[in-house]
């Protein structure tokens, strides 16, 4: 693996049991690892293929990148074989979320719940949307 190569594997996700995983459903998310047997599963780049995510939450020291925006990140998945080939990555709805914000039970993860659920329902969180 070249360090530029978003590729790492296995990847590793939230799985059931996890903070992480909980939050995502309280966001309105379906989390891909929701059947795993443990809280932090190891996950192929292929079964992540397999499932097609709408939508890819991240952290830049997971994926042992230098991106520091969404936008960066992006970029670089889309210039992967594998990774531009997601639903997620071609329609632009990969988000790098800040671990302090999901990863531990602090006041803070409540603005993280509510970033999440930006980026899960970005239409509820429109600022030109009727109501608000």
């Amino acid at each position: 693996m070249s360090s530029g190569s978003p590729r790492r594997e296995p990847l590793q996700t939230a799985g059931p049991g996890n903070m992480i995983h909980t939050l995502f459903e309280l966001a309105g998310g379906i989390n891909v690892a929701a059947d795993a047997r443990k809280p932090w599963p190891a996950y192929s780049l292929e079964a992540l293929l397999v499932k097609d995510p709408q939508v890819i939450i991240a952290d830049a020291e997971w994926l042992l990148g230098k991106e520091k925006t969404s936008d960066e990140l992006l970029r670089r998945l889309r210039g992967d074989p594998i990774w531009s080939k997601m639903s997620a990555v071609k329609e632009g709805r990969v988000y790098l979320v800040p671990t302090d914000l999901i990863g531990q039970p602090t006041p803070r993860v409540v603005k993280g719940l509510r970033l999440l659920a930006s980026h899960f329902h970005p239409a509820l969180f429109d600022e030109q949307a009727p109501g608000h």
